[in-house]
C-alpha cells in the first residue's frame, strides 16, 4: 500500500511520498531535508536528486534542527508501520514552510 506524509500550513496541504524518500538531511539552521529517490545529473555533471525542504524557524541553530531531523526520522517509520494511507504529522519545532528543491547528491 503506497503511504504518505502529510502536513497543513494554512490553507496548503503538502503531501510527500513515503516510498520514494531515500534519506534525510540537515540543511542550513532551521532546514531539514527529505531527498527522495529520483537522482538526475544536472548540465555540470553534479547528481541531483528531488527534495523537499522543511523549515522551522524556531528551529535556529544546529541542536535544534538534529531534534527535529531525528523526529522526521521517527515519523516516517511511524508512518510505515500504520495502516494510515495518509499520515498527518508534525515536528517539535514546528514547520513554517515546506518547498520542493534539487539538490545536490554525494551519494551517501
Amino acid at each position: 500500500m503506497k503511504k504518505y506524509l502529510r502536513h497543513k500550513i494554512g490553507d496548503v496541504t503538502h503531501i510527500i511520498p513515503v516510498e520514494n524518500i531515500r534519506a534525510t538531511d540537515v540543511g542550513a539552521n532551521t532546514t531539514v531535508h527529505i531527498l527522495m529517490e529520483d537522482i538526475g545529473h544536472y548540465v555540470t555533471n553534479v547528481s541531483e536528486t528531488l527534495a523537499y525542504k522543511l523549515v522551522a524557524t524556531t528551529a535556529d541553530d544546529a541542536a535544534k534542527t538534529k531534534i527535529n531531523q531525528n523526529a522526521l526520522v521517527d515519523v516516517i517509520e511511524e508512518c510505515l508501520k500504520s495502516d494510515l494511507v495518509m499520515f498527518d504529522f508534525n515536528l517539535p519545532y514546528p514547520i513554517t514552510s515546506i518547498v520542493r528543491d534539487q539538490l545536490k547528491w554525494d551519494g551517501s
